[in-house]
């Protein structure tokens, strides 16, 4: 695979080494690029929202639900 020619060293930067250690918000996170999933879910499982993601395109907010005893944001 493409993937054995990587190298296996730790990389120079991190989110940690610029932002220092964070939180755990959730055991799973799904990056959902579609309205209309994001709109599902929330009228079937009403979330929280637990952070907001701020840019300079606005914000998004970070939703959290429990789904078989794991904690997913998305």
């Amino acid at each position: 695979m493409i993937t054995d020619s990587y190298r296996k060293e730790d990389g120079k930067m991190s989110p940690e080494s610029v932002f220092g250690p964070g939180r755990q918000f959730c055991d799973i996170c799904i990056m959902a690029f579609s309205w209309r999933l994001t709109a599902m879910i929330l009228e079937e499982h009403h979330p929280e929202v637990v952070a907001d993601l701020a840019s300079t395109n606005g914000h998004t907010p970070i939703y959290a639900l429990t789904y078989k005893g794991k904690k997913i944001c998305f």
